[in-house]
């Protein structure tokens, strides 16, 4: 099914797009790629030597492979923004998903259970009917699992006597999977619950009282936190240079001041396993656009990432280049407050004028 309408997809795309004649199109600027740096690996199978200079591009959570994929991406994603008519196919690929469609149909526990989508819906909605042309109704929404789709319905398992379903949760992309158990008498979830499962599936008992899974041992409070980091961190890198990129070809980044940072930092240790500690006294900010120069690091902590060392810049400072920035002096800038005029930056503050443009 899913081969039918890729075809019909791709004949329908060569049809709609007008396409310029070979002679009249220009060909594209050769890519300039970063180099991938090579290693000395050799692995050895039944005497035979094999070498594999790209080995260390498979520790994907260092910090040398996000350092290649973010050079990577600087080369790749301008380049595909650049790419004429983007926002043609978008919307043509776009209108021919836009259809209603609906599963085929399986038996299980005296019912019917399908899945329907609308046309433009992020996940498929579960349905069950007693009969082919009976009344139907919900049994799983996966797009009511969170409003911004990143939790994905990875698995779906009704039992053998219609008395339950179990089914599989992942957030952000996350080949981790934790299963749930929903009674489909009330709608409502048990406290059974299955965390820690990988490239497994739900297989229920006959009399359904249970179901065979397979699973990880649980890792540790602070491998949970390097593996959601690391999630985060991919998901959040394309759309923020999506941001750019777009405030760029409009010719609105040099008006508009680009700030991202957080709260607090985190210490390279922790007193607990729950991950690392926050930290104050150093962390990062960046910021782009609004008259900052760019490709540049300003400021360092020291070689255990605890304290700023060079070019220490306090939140003062920091709020004062902002707003220097903003065209506003920080030292002028006042408000009243219990009869008495307060600066935002107190009596602290200095413009770093080595990061302005």
């Amino acid at each position: 099914m899913y081969r039918v309408h890729v075809r019909v997809v791709a004949f329908s795309l060569i049809a709609a797009l007008p396409l310029a004649p070979a002679s009249a199109q220009t060909p594209p600027a050769r890519v300039q790629y970063p180099a991938t740096r090579t290693v000395d690996h050799v692995d050895t199978y039944a005497e035979t030597k094999i070498t594999d200079p790209y080995r260390w591009l498979e520790a994907i959570d260092s910090n040398s492979v996000a350092e290649w994929v973010r050079a990577q991406n600087a080369v790749t994603l301008p380049y595909l923004a650049s790419l004429p008519g983007r926002d043609l196919l978008k919307q043509r690929i776009t209108a021919l998903y836009d259809f209603p469609r609906t599963s085929v149909p399986f038996w299980e526990g005296s019912r019917w259970f399908y899945t329907k989508n609308s046309g433009l819906q992020r996940q498929s909605v579960w349905y069950a009917r007693s009969t082919l042309d009976g009344a139907e109704q919900v049994v799983l929404d996966p797009n009511q699992l969170s409003p911004d789709g990143s939790i994905a319905l990875s698995g779906f398992s009704p039992s053998p006597d219609g008395k339950s379903l179990a089914y599989g949760q992942s957030e952000g992309g996350s080949d981790w999977v934790t299963y749930y158990v929903r009674d489909l008498r009330t709608g409502k979830n048990t406290a059974d619950t299955v965390r820690w499962a990988k490239f497994s599936g739900a297989s229920w008992t006959r009399d359904g009282k249970g179901f065979f899974y397979s699973r990880f041992p649980e890792p540790t409070k602070a491998q949970q936190l390097k593996a959601k980091l690391t999630s985060n961190a991919a998901g959040i890198d394309q759309p923020i240079a999506a941001l750019i990129n777009d405030l760029k070809q409009r010719g609105m980044l040099k008006d508009t001041l680009l700030v991202w940072g957080g709260e607090f930092g985190r210490t390279p240790h922790a007193q607990n396993e729950d991950g690392r500690d926050h930290n104050a006294t150093g962390f990062s900010m960046w910021m782009a656009g609004g008259g900052v120069k760019g490709g540049m690091r300003y400021g360092a902590t020291d070689e255990h990432g605890i304290k700023a060392e060079e070019n220490k810049m306090h939140v003062h400072d920091l709020h004062a280049t902002i707003l220097h920035l903003l065209g506003l002096d920080h030292t002028r800038l006042t408000y009243n407050y219990s009869g008495r005029d307060f600066r935002l930056t107190e009596v602290h503050g200095n413009v770093a004028k080595e990061i302005l443009a």
